[in-house]
């Protein structure tokens, strides 16, 4: 009988009775605006509209294509994707020290002020039959509401009158308002996209990127502003253009009827400031500041916070500067509340159980997977959880841990209470998911760990070899949490799609992963030859040696120098103009690891390589040259670009007009002479060699295993493809010989 209305498009008379409730939005506050009216309305009919908007619409408008900058209500969405998305983007903003900057808005009374008009319109717009949207928009139009209080219904009601003023609005509580709403901001975040150009935040190694307008759950969206080209007054030009997209979302949310509750808005804002040794996050947000107006013209000034300030967003405190002070009393305030409860009820075995692990640890769950609390912290987390629940529980309080933690079938009692380590897992488990799926999340994550590579100066992949301290890029949940709990818990993890540079030649290494193992290398000395690497633009001892390699020009390092390669990468750090103490210790760093034949008084002479570099690679150059060598002829580069040379005989090539975009990955840089206009000539041959591969242990069948082996360890992995449900499955089996049989087989 539910189906008749919307099949015919007539009112059922009696789901326009319909019951007002007032929650409290914050326990305890019963101020008038602070309370949240919910709906209740017949059973049948809430029902009937999940079925028809959440379940049928919503398929058909992911089909028809959503805006991507809209997560809430949505399938395989969660809010903790645009708060990790948030996090990258200024992580990636550390990173690379570029200006950028997020407005956070809050819409005003969001599904109250939506015109059931729009939203049967939006509706259609994906696909809703037309009787539906006529049964749905009369009976809310013919809708009587009661008000239950603690003294029970009303039995006066209030609802649309004849001649009087139109009560507009869904009702929160229905069942399909939340997809409308999904629907309506898909729209208005499409308006959007064709009036400002998104920001993208670009891998140095190309491809992937963070791109980047709003990122919105629901009515909390945040707006982006950024520089990619940049210099340290910068923060004018990012703020205006902020203030004029955020205007602009404003703007269109109004027009269907919304509005933004300005003063629940914040504003973040990543900039820099020169010490003379480095550059450090700008704290000083005097003058800074955005002004926004409502429809009726009256303006608004937007709360500017700092960066060590957090914003609450997504049930997450994110600060601009990482800092995790706020994130962490506020979760340790919800324990200790939590804890209080349990403590003065009287709880059986069961109920503490059911209370720790369906209620404290899933709440606590949700914010360790993007916090990044040091150990100390989550070891005062733990004990107030272990001093509460384990008496209640009827288990001695000092019990080892060892037990407490341990699986049940190694004879522990199996409660995962132990802060530090479940962070750790919350984030690994949520890092694998996001990077099986390689959407949006794992472009974001994927672009950020390419970030810090390149700002490490390290070849080995970051979170693959987390043994040596990355002391020099500052901080952040990917080095303060999964680099620095990997490394301590001897974990690594090997990720696809991920950019990282590559040696260049024979005898090559990274500049930075070399200095970082000098035995007794104080922070401070890394922070300063990182600071003139990254003004150097290399990353790589090929990069600074000559074509030769067997030394470096002195006139690259010594002070007063102005020499800078110029990277092909897509995006290079910021950094400031070294001064003296630079280069000394940059020199320094280099007696100690690949100059070692020279000292300090060698000044005025070039730094010979204790070991002279051989043949090039076949890998794409991270900086540019003047001229390579390839196996069939030479390119040269000058101001119109990079052209090919015709061999004209006798080591002479004539260099053609045309351009050509880079240079062929089969090539390799070398000094030429000019024999005429337009003629260059050399006698280099090229000198490639084969980029050296990993060896892997030796394949064997498993009737190949030795009978008498003892022990094997087992590794295995499965995945399901969500979009094609295709499934695949491996394993690998190693003795102690290190032989490994392995077998690959599908899912049946």
């Amino acid at each position: 009988m539910m189906s008749l209305p919307f099949m015919y498009g007539f009112v059922n008379e009696r789901w326009t009775k319909v019951i007002d409730v007032m929650l409290e939005k914050k326990q305890g506050n019963r101020k008038i605006h602070m309370l949240r009216i919910i709906a209740l309305l017949e059973a049948d009919f809430n029902t009937a509209l999940k079925i028809l908007f959440s379940q049928k619409l919503i398929k058909n408008a992911e089909k028809a294509g959503l805006n991507d900058e809209q997560w809430g209500s949505r399938k395989d969405r969660m809010a903790m994707d645009p708060a990790m998305r948030n996090l990258m983007a200024f992580e990636y903003g550390r990173y690379m020290r570029i200006v950028i900057a997020m407005f956070a808005a809050d819409l005003t009374a969001c599904f109250d002020r939506m015109f059931p008009s729009l939203s049967n319109v939006s509706a259609g717009k994906f696909g809703m039959e037309k009787n539906v949207l006529l049964s749905r928009g009369k009976t809310i139009q013919k809708m009587r509401r009661a008000v239950r209080t603690g003294h029970g219904v009303s039995e006066a009601t209030y609802g649309n009158e004849e001649g009087e003023p139109e009560i507009a609005g869904e009702l929160q509580g229905k069942g399909d308002v939340a997809i409308l709403y999904c629907l309506q901001s898909s729209i208005t975040l499409d308006a959007h996209a064709k009036l400002f150009p998104e920001l993208v935040l670009p891998s140095p190694g190309g491809g992937r990127a963070i791109r980047k307008r709003n990122d919105g759950y629901v009515d909390d969206v945040n707006t982006w502003a950024g520089k990619i080209e940049r210099d340290l007054g910068d923060v004018e030009e990012v703020m205006y253009d902020l203030q004029v997209r955020a205007q602009g979302l404003t703007d269109l949310n109004e027009v269907s009827g919304g509005s933004t509750a300005f003063h629940k808005c914040a504003c973040q804002l990543l900039s820099w400031r020169s010490t003379g040794k480095t550059l450090e996050i700008n704290y000083d947000m005097e003058g800074v500041g955005m002004v926004l107006t409502d429809a009726k013209g009256a303006a608004s000034k937007i709360r500017m916070l700092s960066p060590s300030g957090t914003n609450k967003g997504l049930g997450y405190f994110q600060a601009v500067d990482a800092n995790q002070k706020v994130e962490y009393e506020e979760r340790m305030g919800k324990i200790k509340k939590t804890c209080s409860a349990a403590n003065s009820a009287r709880l059986q075995y069961s109920e503490a159980k059911q209370l720790l692990e369906r209620r404290l640890l899933m709440q606590t769950r949700y914010g360790l997977t993007l916090s990044q609390f040091t150990k100390a912290q989550c070891e005062r987390m733990s004990a107030q959880i272990n001093k509460t629940f384990l008496p209640l529980m009827r288990i001695n309080r000092h019990m080892p841990r060892a037990v407490v933690y341990g699986p049940v079938r190694w004879g522990g009692l199996g409660l995962n209470t132990d802060m530090y380590c479940l962070q750790l897992q919350c984030a690994m488990v949520y890092l694998v998911r996001v990077l099986r799926w390689d959407k949006i999340v794992a472009d974001d994550i994927i672009t950020a760990i390419d970030a810090l590579q390149l700002r490490s100066g390290f070849v080995s992949p970051v979170l693959e070899e987390v043994s040596t301290p990355i002391v020099h890029a500052g901080k952040g949940w990917l080095l303060n949490l999964m680099r620095a709990m990997m490394r301590e818990y001897d974990v690594s993890a090997q990720i696809e799609h991920l950019w990282k540079p590559s040696l260049q030649r024979e005898n090559d290494v990274a500049l930075l992963e070399a200095f970082s193992k000098i035995d007794g290398i104080k922070p401070r000395e890394m922070i300063l030859a990182s600071e003139f690497r990254i003004w150097l633009r290399v990353t790589m001892l090929s990069e600074l040696a000559d074509e030769q390699g067997t030394k470096i020009e002195r006139y690259k390092i010594m002070n007063g120098s102005e020499w800078r390669a110029t990277t092909t990468l897509k995006g290079w750090p910021t950094g400031i103009v070294p001064t003296d103490e630079h280069r000394r210790v940059f020199r320094h760093c280099l007696r100690a690891t690949v100059c070692t034949g020279m000292n300090k008084y060698g000044a005025v002479r070039d730094y010979e390589l204790s070991t002279p570099m051989g043949g090039w690679y076949p890998v794409p150059r991270a900086i540019e040259y003047s001229a390579y060598r390839s196996e069939d002829t030479v390119f040269m580069r000058d101001e119109e670009g990079l052209h090919e040379c015709t061999p004209i005989g006798n080591g002479h090539y004539e260099i053609k007009q045309e351009t050509v975009l880079e240079p062929p990955v089969r090539s390799h840089p070398i000094p030429v002479n000019m024999s005429g206009p337009g003629v260059l000539w050399t006698h280099r041959p090229a000198r490639l060699v084969e980029t050296p591969q990993v060896d892997l242990p030796a394949t064997v069948t498993l009737d190949e295993i030795e009978d008498d082996v003892q022990e094997i360890d087992l590794i295995s992995d499965a995945a399901v493809h969500v979009e094609e449900g295709k499934g695949g499955v491996c394993w690998r089996a190693i003795d102690a010989n290190d032989k490994v049989c392995s077998e690959r087989f599908p899912i049946e």
